[in-house]
């Protein structure tokens, strides 16, 4: 019993040690601003994405394995650039075209892929 207790104790007090995911960027007004959300998602699966990329280059702060920077323009969420494996600092560009069909350029931001909050110092600055 005094090891289950002792163990359970160090256990307790030992702190679980994560690395913080490289977020995707959000544009307004020519402001990069960090979110937590993953708009290219709601066109494709995670599963998807990797396959496309043809992705080996994750690391522990990227375990999507690429970034995006996203725009409203004109009330629609628009993919500007792809990075695959945004961990290296020269990480390859991808042509957001490979992903978002001619057709299919821009995420309506009425659409599930917008839903977004993006609050900075406490106030919002976009919420969809």
């Amino acid at each position: 019993m005094r090891r289950f207790i002792l163990l359970t104790l160090i256990a307790l007090s030992m702190r679980s040690f994560a690395t913080e995911q490289i977020p995707e960027l959000f544009v307004i007004n020519g402001q990069e601003y960090e979110i937590n959300s993953y708009p290219l998602e709601a066109l494709y699966g995670y599963e998807e994405i990797i396959l496309m990329l043809d992705n080996n280059m994750r690391c522990s702060a990227n375990w999507r394995g690429y970034r995006g920077v996203w725009e409203l323009v004109d009330k629609e969420l628009t993919l500007n650039s792809l990075v695959n494996g945004a961990c290296d600092a020269n990480a390859p560009s991808v042509n957001p075209e490979y992903f978002l069909e001619k057709n299919h350029s821009q995420l309506s931001s009425s659409g599930s892929a917008a839903k977004l909050k993006l609050e900075h110092q406490n106030e919002f600055l976009f919420q969809k």
